[in-house]
């Protein structure tokens, strides 16, 4: 298995040639403008070309970056928690995302040479006692 960094907790994970990345952020000016990359990224949006799925975590900028995810294919299969109210299941459909799987806490898929289990928040928000998470 192959791990190949990118920043923050975006990183393509690699098996037998299938590869899957996590939370892309390419671009700076997440939080309206004030996080950028330091030191300034290497990867450039030509290097995620030939990814084969997307893991995205949550909903903050530095995880679910528009600008990054516009840039790949929408037939690629994305894979998200299934949560209800699913927010981030509705912009990835807004981005034109056609291939989504939702797996509920605990469950598990084959993907390649991959078994994924996908896991809930163990806590709830950190600021607020919302049943929704982090």
């Amino acid at each position: 298995m192959k791990l190949t960094f990118i920043a923050n907790a975006s990183c393509i994970v690699e098996e037998s040639g299938f590869r899957i990345l996590s939370d892309p952020w390419l671009f700076d000016g997440a939080f309206e403008g004030s996080w950028c990359h330091y030191p300034p990224l290497k990867t450039k949006p030509i290097d995620l070309n030939n990814v084969d799925a997307i893991y995205l975590s949550h909903l903050h900028p530095d995880h679910f970056e528009s600008k990054t995810l516009s840039l790949l294919p929408e037939n690629i299969p994305i894979i998200l928690l299934d949560s209800k109210p699913n927010y981030l299941e509705r912009m990835v459909q807004k981005l034109g995302f056609e291939n989504i799987i939702l797996l509920p806490d605990g469950q598990s898929i084959e993907l390649s040479p991959y078994k994924l289990t996908i896991y809930a928040p163990f806590e709830k928000h950190v600021f607020h006692s919302s049943t929704i998470g982090n």
